[in-house]
């Protein structure tokens, strides 16, 4: 086949596929407009319901806004969507927000999640729980093991888009992923019981428990998961031998706080994590006998004040990493006979910020961040051209420490009129001082129509493994983004229907690469610029109490100039997506969800397997809950429903339909 015919054949898919989509959008969108003229005989949300311009945000700016008093681009998965969804992996249930793509969340259950924000690296994206950054300094990418959190104990997610590095820090270079767990409790003494059962011989048991005592709080929560898997490659000569990809996993959480007169509070937040998961060789290539072992801590005590107009918080926490993966020598597949990767990190961080509304029309945020990150690393292997092992990584080395310091500015002059402002100077061991900004203008012509702009600067910190490993290079600069976006939202109805257009620009300097030269040395390099623009169009609505829409569409397009050649940079990562997502509740005793999402085809890697492009896709979930008594609770999730045959990342299987039934006991 000649390439002009494949691309007609490519382009065409495509435009049915836009136009498939947008239909669906527009169709949405008209629906929801329609039935807000039936509000008043149908009625709006309950006053207890958390409805789209009132939700709040502490994402944007660190002080508790209005999503209608931010310019800024924030998408909110509020609690009763979370509900919906935390029977799947944390990937897709982010997936559930435009612009966000995940891969591994269809694949066996132990594989690595891997979270894409607007088509842009792993490591340009922040993730932060309960306001605090978390990484994992022994990754390549520092990039955090979505594995570590449990869905069940999220209370909401944001994700904050654009540039955010004024006020969150390093890698808030496409935006801000922030999971807010569930905290506090209202009784003297609350808990839960669950047990699940699901596809591939999944088993998970759950409990949680709260005491309250005059000012004081305290939580304790565990989970238990177990799943058989299914056999994760995707062989080119399948032999029927191949061994099912297990998984385990256990996870301890629990908080202890006071509550003291004049607003002041202190709160200690700890957790232990652990999961074992079965690996294969390599793309097509499977092994019986390699495993890894993941296990991790996460300390976090924090004090705040809060008075009429004022906040002061001070955070300290502390994470702990260690990755174990082990390839026996009993099953030969690949280039080792017998591997060992020890892989330990150490993180510090401190964080203080002052919030204070010195008039109704002006409020500031002004903050310090100190950060301390180490690793420990070694790898051994013996193989057929005998034992090998790579230059060790040692904590004393392969340490750095960033301090920064912050503040923000919030002017609204008038009542549809406002301006925020911010700066941020960091300093780095390794590659010393950094600025960034961020402005960001918002201009309500009328109540129902917000108009903003936002011009933002962000910054990516080298890897310790960049920096210190074999391949490391000590003098790398930090990557430095300009993010600008334009937008508007359109509120026809406030309590009920929000339309949301943005257009978005990335430009990247000093991208970081690994690049082998001309004598076969690899190492890790500044490498040139990147590029990136899209459109992300989002509608929410309730029609009526009974019936929750959610629609977002994104198309992102991107490359990297290198010694003036372009090269496209959504390698595994598509161009187009697009998702629906409805919540129907018929009874206060039930709820029906289903979403679709549209992922559009997307470019292999380099090294991958396969066809040159994998094909778009469509796929479909529903979830029902029943609560036939205010203890009791069952849920009954179907994922892939169609049985949608795809390909996340070339040479691995994705799962077909697959389900899963929990029951819940409320003390």
């Amino acid at each position: 086949m000649n390439t002009f015919s494949g691309e007609r054949r490519l382009n065409s898919t495509t435009m049915k596929t836009q136009l498939l989509l947008g239909a669906v959008l527009v169709c949405s969108a008209s629906t929801l407009k329609a039935q807000i003229n039936d509000e008043q005989a149908t009625g709006s949300p309950s006053d207890t319901t958390v409805t789209l311009s009132e939700g709040v945000t502490v994402t944007a700016s660190r002080v508790p806004l209005k999503l209608s008093q931010t310019g800024k681009v924030v998408s909110v998965l509020e609690n009763e969507w979370v509900n919906a969804f935390n029977d799947q992996s944390l990937g897709l249930l982010l997936q559930q927000l435009p612009g966000v793509y995940s891969t591994g969340g269809y694949q066996s259950k132990g594989s690595t999640q891997e979270i894409y924000l607007r088509g842009a690296d792993q490591g340009d994206l922040l993730m932060m729980i309960d306001g605090i950054p978390v990484s994992d300094a022994s990754q390549i990418d520092q990039r955090y093991d979505l594995q570590f959190i449990d869905p069940q104990s999220i209370e909401r997610i944001e994700v904050l888009k654009g540039a955010q590095s004024t006020l969150w820090g390093s890698n808030a270079v496409a935006g801000v992923i922030h999971i807010i767990t569930k905290q506090g409790i209202e009784n003297p003494f609350t808990g839960s019981i669950s047990a699940g059962l699901g596809s591939f011989g999944h088993q998970t048991v759950r409990s949680s428990f709260g005491l309250k005592n005059g000012g004081w709080t305290a939580q304790i929560s565990g989970r238990i998961d177990q799943s058989d898997g299914f056999n994760a490659t995707l062989s080119a000569q399948p032999t029927g031998d191949e061994d099912r990809d297990g998984y385990s996993s256990a996870i301890g959480q629990w908080s202890i706080s006071k509550i003291f007169t004049g607003g002041t509070s202190l709160t200690y937040r700890g957790s232990i994590q652990g999961y074992q998961a079965d690996l294969d060789g390599g793309a097509g290539v499977d092994d019986r006998d390699y495993t890894a072992n993941h296990s991790h801590q996460h300390h976090v005590l924090s004090f705040q004040r809060v008075t009429e107009r004022s906040t002061i918080r001070l955070t300290q926490q502390v994470q702990i990493t260690d990755r174990v993966f082990l390839n026996d020598s009993t099953h030969k597949t690949g280039f080792s006979d017998w591997s060992k990767g020890d892989y330990a990190s150490k993180e510090a961080f401190t964080d203080a910020y002052w919030t204070k509304a010195w008039i109704p029309s002006v409020s500031s945020v002004l903050g310090a961040q100190v950060r301390w990150n180490s690793t420990n690393q070694r790898y051994r292997s013996i193989g057929s051209f005998g034992p090998f092992e790579s230059q060790p990584l040692s904590e004393s080395t392969a340490n750095t420490t960033t301090i920064a310091g912050f503040g923000s500015l919030l002017w609204t002059p008038l009542e549809r009129l406002s301006l925020e402002i911010g700066t941020r100077l960091t300093s780095h061991s390794t590659f010393g001082e950094h600025v960034t900004y961020s402005i960001n203008p918002l201009w309500r012509p009328s109540s129902k129509v917000d108009l903003f702009l936002n011009v933002s600067s962000g910054f990516r910190a080298p890897s310790l493994y960049q920096l210190y490993s074999e391949f490391g290079t000590q003098s790398l600069l930090p990557e430095k983004s300009l993010n600008t976006e334009i937008g508007v939202s359109f509120y026809p109805k406030p309590r009920a229907l929000m339309i949301r257009i943005v257009a978005y620009q990335r430009d990247i300097e000093n991208a970081i690469d690994f690049v082998t030269d001309q004598n076969f040395i690899s190492s890790y390099q500044n490498v040139g610029t990147e590029f990136n623009r899209g459109v992300e169009l989002e509608v929410e609505s309730y029609l009526g109490k009974s019936i929750q829409i959610a629609a977002n569409m994104t198309y992102q397009e991107g490359h990297r100039t290198q010694n003036g050649r372009k090269q496209n940079t959504a390698i595994r990562r598509p161009n187009r997506l697009g998702g629906l997502r409805a919540m129907w509740r018929p009874s206060t005793q039930w709820t029906v969800t289903a979403s679709t999402q549209y992922i559009g085809s997307r470019k292999k890697g380099p090294f991958d397997p396969g066809p040159e492009m994998l094909d778009e896709t469509w796929l479909l979930g529903a979830q029902v809950q029943w609560t036939p008594v205010d203890a009791w609770r069952v849920s009954a999730s179907l994922m892939n429903a169609l049985d949608t045959p795809f390909t996340e990342i070339p040479g691995y299987r994705s799962a077909g339909r697959h389900g899963f039934i929990r029951l819940t006991y409320t003390l």
